[in-house]
Parts: structure tokens; C-alpha cells; sequence
């Protein structure tokens, strides 16, 4: 399922990861104003990690796996696992991606 289909389901989850673990702590604690700027932010970084999640350099995509374990919850597990999302970090951290 690599490509634009994936990166677009990828991102969308990363984006959905980022307003539960960040964004909603920034609108609690700075406005909902702050926390639109760094939705938007959040979005672009989104795509960027999507992109090297699911690319062809394994050192990009391992990358990319850290920037989400950084800011996912331990208590995701299964739910994560067979997400779009969690295939990639799975492939960009067993070295799957070179084999693609």
C-alpha cells in the first residue's frame, strides 16, 4: 500500500497522535489560538515524517520512527500495530524498508 494512499492515512493518524498527546495540553494551558499555530506546525511536521516513514532511505525512516515513539502512549499497543502508522514504525525499525 505504499504511496500517496498510505502517506495521506499515515499523517492523518499522526495528526490525530499529535492534537491527543500535544496539542490539547497547549490549548489547556496557552489558548486555543496557541494551540492552532501549533496544530498547523504539528500538520506540516506530520507530513514530513509520513514521507520518510514510508521512503526508501532506512535511515530516514528509522528516524522517523523515533520523532513517533516520542510522542506516542505506551498504552496503544494492538490498536497501534495494525494502524497504517504502526506498519511503518514496525518496517522503519526492523530495516523492512531497505527490503522494499
Amino acid at each position: 500500500m505504499t504511496g500517496r494512499r498510505e502517506i495521506e492515512e499515515i499523517v492523518g493518524q499522526l495528526t490525530d497522535l499529535y492534537d491527543v498527546q500535544l496539542v490539547s495540553q497547549i490549548r489547556e494551558s496557552a489558548g486555543a489560538e496557541a494551540a492552532e499555530l501549533v496544530a498547523a506546525n504539528l500538520a506540516g511536521i506530520a507530513r514530513q515524517v509520513a514521507v520518510r516513514l514510508v521512503g526508501d532511505d532506512p535511515t530516514a525512516a528509522s528516524d522517523a520512527a523515533e520523532v513517533v515513539r516520542a510522542v506516542m502512549p505506551t498504552e496503544l499497543g494492538e490498536e497501534f500495530a495494525g494502524s497504517a502508522l504502526g506498519r511503518a514504525v514496525h518496517a522503519a525499525e526492523t530495516g523492512a524498508v531497505a527490503a522494499r
